[in-house]
Order: C-alpha cells, then sequence, then structure tokens
C-alpha cells in the first residue's frame, strides 16, 4: 500500500490521496464526509501517478494537484459524476 498524503478537509468532505508506488500507476484520490461516512473515490487508479499538494476549488467545482511523477498538475470537474476518470493535464513541464 502506498503513502497517505495529509488529508484536506473543506466543504463537509475531507480529500486525501494514496500516493501508489510510481511504477504500478496504482495511485487514487479520495474523498470522505467529515463522520467518515460515504466515502468514494475521485480519481481512480490509473489516472494519475503520485498526486501531492491537493486544493479543492469549491466554488468551481475543481479538484487540482500535483503529480510528482507524472510531472503535471492535474485537475478533477467535481460536478460530473465521470470527473476523475477524465482528470485533465494543466500544466506540463515547459510550459508556463
Amino acid at each position: 500500500m502506498g503513502q497517505v498524503d495529509r488529508p484536506y478537509a473543506q466543504a463537509g468532505h475531507i480529500y486525501w490521496t494514496n500516493m501508489g508506488v510510481p511504477n504500478l500507476d496504482d495511485a487514487s484520490i479520495e474523498r470522505a464526509d467529515l463522520d467518515g461516512g460515504n466515502r468514494s473515490v475521485i480519481v481512480p487508479r490509473g489516472v494519475t501517478h503520485t498526486p501531492k499538494q491537493i486544493h479543492l476549488d469549491k466554488d468551481n467545482g475543481k479538484l487540482y494537484w500535483c503529480d510528482r511523477e507524472g510531472m503535471r498538475v492535474m485537475r478533477a470537474n467535481l460536478h460530473r459524476p465521470e470527473a476523475g476518470r477524465r482528470a485533465a493535464a494543466v500544466m506540463s513541464p515547459g510550459e508556463s
């Protein structure tokens, strides 16, 4: 099991990353209610390599994170059920 990054509580939920093992592509991002109920996977395994430094844009329904091994900043739209499966790179190496 990979390292769990520090949890991030916001908007009635707590969000966290499961960093996984870089070469196994098994990382994910999850959330749960503050009481631990309604746990759900936001970004499933195979979408990001090593997610860290998550940030919730509550007003716009977006979740951003840094993908250390993938060398990019990524984003998921939380207003759509398929949000995590369609995570998009916001910035990759060489972009500014």
